[in-house]
């Protein structure tokens, strides 16, 4: 049936996430409130979302990544046009690029390290100490001094 309506497993992962309901609400919910707070809102963002399902497309993508072609694009594309522009866009620096692709490193990182290596203590650590650790960096990623 996959193959039938998709195409192949990447056609599903691309229509899973064109047509995911409960993504752009809770991506819109990071870029509410402009910069202050940011980083704690990605972070939670990230974590409450993937805590709901291990089977979320994006979960699936990051698991498929290293190894598929289709899928390191698809979840390039999904990153550059969810986060990386939009973090961009509300930064007034010259180095807005860079410093939404540093955020890009720890949101991956947190993901991989906590749902696909399943490294401890994050795998087990609660959204809450998480938030708390993880959301002062990717703050400082974006509004702290760069050197």
């Amino acid at each position: 049936m996959v193959f039938y309506f998709f195409g192949t497993m990447q056609g599903l992962f691309s229509a899973a996430l064109e047509m995911s309901d409960a993504v752009p609400p809770a991506i819109e919910s990071v870029f509410t409130g402009g910069l202050d707070g940011i980083g704690e809102r990605v972070v939670r963002t990230l974590l409450e979302n993937l805590d709901r399902s291990e089977r979320t497309p994006l979960v699936l993508l990051t698991r498929s990544a290293p190894t598929d072609e289709g899928s390191q694009a698809l979840l390039r594309e999904f990153i550059a046009r969810e986060i990386t522009d939009r973090l961009a866009g509300l930064l007034d620096t010259p180095d807005a690029a860079m410093r939404a692709g540093m955020v890009n490193v720890q949101i991956l990182g947190l993901a991989v390290a906590r749902y696909i290596i399943r490294l401890e203590p994050l795998a087990s650590a609660s959204v809450d100490e998480l938030v708390t650790r993880f959301g002062p960096l990717v703050q400082h990623c974006l509004t702290g001094d760069p050197t």
